[in-house]
């Protein structure tokens, strides 16, 4: 067996550090994962137990562990999968680019005199040229995706916005859009947000539950919302917040499921409620209660990179 080439030599080298890093980074992923999943599970048991007054954890760290163990399952062959099932691709890759340069170097018909080549032989540049074409627009694929995962990290919810009214009560679920001279600029319509909102007629009060990724995309925000009913009829609810430069009004259409929402500043001349810089403030804006996935799909069509919309057009995406 003759000397390897140093092509070939940089190639063993360069697949050993793929092995080792997809290794590594892919069970840290699937631990992360795992570990924030089980926290949380955690976290909701302690606090059911706060409630109950019990001082028993033993329940909940048990919990914690059978999520860790279901959410482990199945690391060893993902590991596997990542780290080993891309290689041959890239030395069939890596082959075919070394005979391109060849060719380049020396001249096409010498490298590949496909005259005088056997069946086979043009059978396999042929299918090689497929792959490493198919390989390399597979890997920019990715790697483009992956970016659009970090402009869109979440997906708000997969459900459609929906209103369910049971008569002394009415539940609102969605994320909200907004539509003003700030655009998207909002903290209550941040794109990725989800909202329930719980009105109940008795307490004459509607709360809101939100969860919000910030613009940055690094940090989730929970935040609870209390909001006075203004009016409740059979067919319309009206509530209110106020604060000391805005007034945002909102609307829950019982007939037709629809949630709205208008603000208007108040107090514009006050210092508080002029800091932002000039060319920056509205005068009035609007809300709207819609699908948490279309909103998600919307922004993600927005922050694929035009190469990226191009290849996926030919899928009809």
């Amino acid at each position: 067996m003759g000397r390897l080439a140093a092509w070939q030599k940089v190639g063993i080298g360069l697949s050993i550090a793929w092995a080792i890093g997809a290794t590594v980074q892919t069970h840290n992923r699937a631990v992360q994962n795992a570990q924030n999943y089980a926290s949380f599970a955690y976290s909701v048991c302690t606090d059911g137990k706060d409630l109950a007054h019990s001082s028993d954890m033993s329940e909940c760290a048990k919990e914690k562990s059978n999520n860790l163990a279901v959410w482990m399952e199945g690391d060893a062959a993902n590991v596997a999968i990542v780290a080993l099932a891309p290689l041959p691709f890239a030395w069939i890759f890596a082959y075919v680019l070394g005979g391109l340069c060849r060719a380049l170097a020396i001249g096409l018909p010498v490298v590949l005199p496909w005259k005088s080549m056997s069946r086979f032989r043009k059978v396999f540049v042929v299918a090689g040229g497929l792959v490493s074409v198919g390989a390399a627009l597979f890997g920019l694929t990715y790697l483009m995706g992956l970016y659009t995962d970090t402009r869109v990290p979440v997906t708000p919810s997969p459900l459609k916005a929906m209103v369910i009214d049971q008569g002394d009560t009415v539940t609102a679920e969605g994320t909200w859009t907004r539509e003003g001279a700030l655009g998207l600029g909002s903290k209550l319509a941040n794109p990725l947000q989800a909202s329930k909102i719980i009105c109940t007629q008795s307490d004459n009060r509607c709360v809101e539950a939100r969860a919000q990724v910030t613009s940055e995309g690094h940090v989730l925000m929970v935040d609870e919302v209390e909001y006075d009913i203004e009016s409740w009829s059979p067919t319309t609810i009206v509530f209110v917040d106020e604060t000391p430069c805005a007034r945002e009004t909102y609307t829950i259409d019982r007939k037709t499921g629809a949630v709205n929402g208008a603000g208007t500043r108040v107090n514009p001349d006050a210092k508080m409620c002029n800091m932002r810089a000039a060319g920056e403030t509205e005068d009035r804006w609007e809300y709207h209660l819609a699908d948490g996935f279309k909103t998600y799909w919307d922004l993600r069509q927005k922050a694929r990179p035009t190469l990226l919309k191009v290849v996926q057009a030919f899928f009809g995406n």
